[in-house]
């Protein structure tokens, strides 16, 4: 760990599926969850957006990541990547990624959170593919809505 802490309890991993499983009442509740939403991002045939969530825990992360994945469209993207960086209640960071499929992205973002200290912050970045590679360069595209979620 960068804070040389180690985690005490695994962090678990999130998974789209989990959203879901959620019964109506659970998904009419993440209509109290606030979160912000930044310009989608064109750029040949791919859309890219963020949306972010302060978060202090492990439970506010669960609760954005359903949010982002109930929502019609980022159910009809190609990727959802999950990045977050909080500071526990013992004031350890603990952070985690998930590609979604995107290779990289995830530990890319995480990077770009740690460098630019970024952190009590959930972002998921949704793409949209279509079909022409980026390359390393959508790393860059996906850097920018980072920044400005938090």
């Amino acid at each position: 760990m960068p804070n040389g802490g180690k985690y005490e309890e695994p962090i678990p991993k999130l998974e789209i599926s989990d959203a879901l499983q959620l019964d109506v009442s659970q998904v009419e509740s993440l209509d109290n969850v606030e979160v912000m939403y930044t310009q989608p991002t064109k750029s040949k045939d791919s859309e890219i957006f963020a949306t972010g969530r302060k978060v202090n825990t492990m439970s506010e992360v669960s609760e954005f990541y359903n949010k982002v994945n109930v929502d019609i469209n980022s159910v009809a993207s190609d990727h959802c990547i999950l990045v977050y960086r909080f500071k526990d209640s013992d004031l350890k960071i603990q952070e985690r990624f998930w590609d979604n499929g995107q290779h990289g992205a995830g530990l890319r973002l995480l990077q770009f959170m740690r460098v630019n200290k970024i952190v009590n912050v959930g972002v998921v970045i949704t793409r949209w593919s279509g079909g022409i590679h980026h390359g390393p360069y959508r790393f860059e595209i996906m850097e920018e809505p980072v920044s400005y979620t938090h």
